[in-house]
């Protein structure tokens, strides 16, 4: 398992591999984990990941555990 590098921010090319992109738009993207990335909070393996650029974000109930990662212009919503 690895852990995302999370350096200047969640590049999807640098992990391109092991993600199913599962709806993207302009600012916001979701992607299902293919390579047992493990998440950069909890140290755990995760199933999804959210990314987000905008400022504000409104989320509905993730059905479990779920950590949130800031990078300087991301947030991150790792669902496992």
């Amino acid at each position: 398992m690895t852990e995302l590098d999370l350096t200047g921010g969640f590049d999807l090319h640098a992990h391109r591999e092991g993600f199913k992109l599962l709806k993207q738009d302009r600012e916001t993207m979701a992607l299902g984990n293919r390579a047992e990335f493990i998440c950069p909070a909890c140290e755990d393996e995760f199933e999804r990941l959210f990314v987000s650029e905008k400022p504000r974000n409104s989320f509905g109930p993730p059905g479990g555990p779920f950590c949130i990662v800031r990078t300087e212009d991301q947030i991150l919503l790792l669902t496992h």
